[in-house]
């Protein structure tokens, strides 16, 4: 192959290094402006927060339906996300994994300060979790535990779960918006109405 027929090649990397760099930089940034308004946000007590944008503390609890356990461990939590990818290999041999499931949970959880309690509404939230689980298997949903067997990848195993939970009781900082329930509730009132009328 001649000097004129790498040139191409050559070029598409540098142009997805160049983005790969781009796109990590913007990330560092938006995560050091994240974190610099949290911390430039006072810590509110929940019983007398106003409403608006506050930043709280406090212990994870279970929603008011009751306990929630993770979809593929079966562990206890107050927030789940996971996602199943499958080994498939491409034409040239090559090796690769593909997501075919993945859910979070929508479900709002109790947020305590031992002075007040409020519901955190974890949809679009950017989330941390207390657990971070990933384990291999044979077949499209987990048969263990992650730990129990087959913890490291095997060559045979085609597939890879992945599981991000927070633990009820882990002490949590969260930043958002507070509403009191009469707001929610007139809020949900007329969405509700809206559809209907659509």
């Amino acid at each position: 192959m001649t000097a004129q027929g790498l040139e191409p090649h050559f070029l598409v990397l540098a142009l997805l290094l160049a983005a790969g760099t781009v796109y990590a930089v913007y990330w560092v940034f938006v995560s050091l402006r994240r974190d610099r308004f949290a911390a430039d946000t006072p810590v509110a007590h929940i019983r007398s927060a106003a409403q608006g944008y506050v930043h709280l503390q406090g212990r994870a609890g279970p929603p008011p339906e009751g306990p929630v356990t993770a979809p593929l461990s079966g562990l206890p939590c107050v927030w789940w996300d996971y996602r199943i990818e499958h080994r498939t290999t491409n034409g040239n041999s090559s090796k690769s994994w593909h997501v075919v499931d993945s859910a979070s949970s929508v479900a709002p959880f109790s947020l305590s300060d031992g002075d007040g309690e409020c519901l955190v509404g974890p949809v679009g939230a950017v989330v941390t979790p207390t657990s971070h689980e990933t384990w291999y298997g044979d077949t499209p949903r987990p048969p263990c535990l992650p730990g129990l067997e087959g913890r490291g990848w095997r060559p045979e195993c085609d597939y890879r779960y992945t599981e991000r939970v927070i633990g009820p009781g882990t002490h949590l900082t969260v930043l958002g918006e507070l509403r009191s329930r009469s707001v929610v509730e007139s809020i949900e009132r007329e969405f509700g109405k809206v559809v209907v009328v659509w």
